[in-house]
């Protein structure tokens, strides 16, 4: 089993105009208006635009290994990340 993938699209999409469409057209939230109310966890580099426009953003352990993430909050380890991230996730509740 590989963990390689790759992702490809054409347009000018990107993660963080996508979710805030998202959950405006199927959520009627304006993240815009309420950045301080929605928590972020990311995982990757491509997360950072997502890490830097959510103050509540969370780096799971593999973002660790990336010197250059944004994300405001590193959490995680290698052992037991599910039960990591979910208490880091509740913290903000």
């Amino acid at each position: 089993m590989s963990s390689i993938h790759v992702n490809g699209w054409f347009g000018g999409y990107d993660k963080l105009t996508t979710s805030l469409r998202m959950l405006f057209d199927e959520f009627g939230i304006n993240a815009t208006a309420n950045r301080e109310a929605i928590v972020f966890a990311g995982d990757s580099p491509n997360d950072a635009p997502m890490f830097e426009y959510f103050p509540n953003s969370v780096g799971v352990a593999n973002v660790m290994h990336f010197k250059n993430s944004r994300q405001r909050h590193r959490r995680g380890s290698r052992q037991n990340l599910g039960d990591k991230v979910l208490q880091n996730l509740q913290a903000y509740c």
